[in-house]
């Protein structure tokens, strides 16, 4: 099979581990002027890969590991084939579930036409190869509806091929597993904004990362080659889930004369459902909007928003994957019609609570989305319910704080409301 991607022509053949060594004797009878690398980085296939180098250690330019016994001294990361001007051809030792992704890793530090020989454990076929040059970031802060978008995001990326970046990397990260400890919510905010940044820096483009977390998105997208889909929504109705979010999970005393007072805390911001292992560290109103308007006047990010998904969601995808515009090979490819229908029928607030309620019908519990594995209430699924519930008390200190910026982002004409 051949492919061009990035102006490369790519050549891929492929045997199995088992026939590795015959295969390699009648590859260079043919080709005995060949350059040959071998990329290995797993550590269950290391042991064979390593035992077949030894066979044909004269015939071998390089051996990139990042877990060679080597490595420390030769430096054999496989980040370095790109300056690596001898090698023609290429063995990858790679896993089945992971050959995808071991593709995408070689191709991406690739500066040259090469062949690619896929030592492959079975039958495995090999995948098509994404053009999408960019990782993707899915900002996606709490209450905004995320149970809602994923679902078809997800299912999108799926039929792309482009993967996740794990969650885990991020929530098991020292410096956020300290922070847990100390109760230190500011310095852990500090930290995950540090943590998203580097996860950013090292992603490859076939994958996406989505970030369920209250981030300085300037600071940590800035001067990073992304392509990002924002997820926004009034910012009074995030005010307004999370006051419900934490009554149902009694962080607030139910009493009816300190509705004001709750909703300004959550306003002003601090820390919330502090537990010995969990806290949320929510930012003042005001950071959370200027995230949203700094999204809006920056060209590589794609925004979609809770009450256009509401409004019509098949033009509103329709118009965030043609912006997206992620390739196959050489040309591009859709999201089936079907595909998308089905994707938002699992995302509606139908489907999300099993038929039982239809929108605007008040639950007043939360559970966790077997979607996303995510906390949610799918409480009533409706744009604009702040407006029952917040007092012009509560009004005029939004206005004080974020009146302009709810202008800018197209919630409201004026300061009257």
């Amino acid at each position: 099979m051949e492919q061009t991607i990035n102006s490369l022509n790519l050549k891929y053949l492929s045997t199995k581990l088992k026939h590795f060594h015959s295969y390699h004797k009648s590859f260079m009878n043919e080709n005995n002027d060949k350059k040959i690398s071998i990329i290995s980085n797993h550590s269950s296939l290391y042991k064979h890969t390593f035992n077949e180098f030894i066979k044909i250690t004269n015939d071998i330019t390089s051996f990139y590991s990042i877990i060679h016994q080597d490595y420390n001294d030769q430096k054999l990361h496989f980040n370095l084939l790109s300056s690596d001007i001898n090698t023609d051809v290429i063995y990858l030792f790679t896993k089945s579930s992971e050959l995808q992704n071991d593709i995408r890793k070689v191709i991406i530090h690739l500066n040259r036409d090469v062949t690619i020989i896929i030592v492959k454990q079975n039958d495995s076929e090999i995948p098509n190869i994404n053009q999408q040059k960019d990782p993707i970031l899915v900002y996606t802060p709490p209450m905004v509806g995320t149970n809602r978008f994923m679902p078809v995001l997800l299912d999108y990326f799926r039929h792309h091929e482009v993967v996740p970046y794990p969650r885990k990397l991020t929530l098991n990260n020292p410096s956020y597993c300290q922070r847990l400890k100390e109760k230190d919510p500011i310095q852990a905010y500090r930290d995950n904004n540090l943590i998203y940044r580097s996860n950013l820096l090292t992603m490859n483009y076939f994958k996406f990362h989505m970030i369920h977390d209250f981030i300085d998105l300037e600071y940590v997208t800035k001067d990073i080659q992304l392509k990002c889909v924002i997820i926004i929504r009034d910012p009074r109705d995030i005010i307004n889930s999370y006051y419900h979010r934490l009554h149902f999970n009694n962080s607030f005393d139910h009493n009816e004369n300190s509705i004001d007072d709750d909703l300004i805390q959550i306003i002003n911001g601090g820390i919330f459902q502090l537990k010995n292992d969990y806290f949320l560290y929510w930012p003042p109103i005001e950071e959370i909007t200027r995230s949203y308007v700094y999204a809006l006047g920056n060209k590589q990010n794609n925004i979609i928003s809770f009450e256009k998904v509401h409004e019509d969601p098949t033009q509103t995808y329709s118009s965030l994957f043609a912006k997206l515009n992620i390739e196959n090979g050489n040309s591009k490819y859709s999201f089936p019609e079907n595909k998308l229908n089905e994707a938002i029928e699992k995302s509606s607030f139908k489907h999300q609570t099993n038929g039982k309620r239809v929108r605007g019908n008040e639950r007043k519990s939360v559970h966790v989305s077997p979607n996303t594995g995510l906390q949610t209430s799918c409480r009533k699924g409706v744009p604009g319910d702040w407006k029952n519930h917040f007092s012009q008390k509560v009004c005029n200190t939004l206005k004080d704080k974020i009146g302009d910026d709810l202008i800018d982002l197209g919630y409201e004409n004026t300061l009257d409301w």
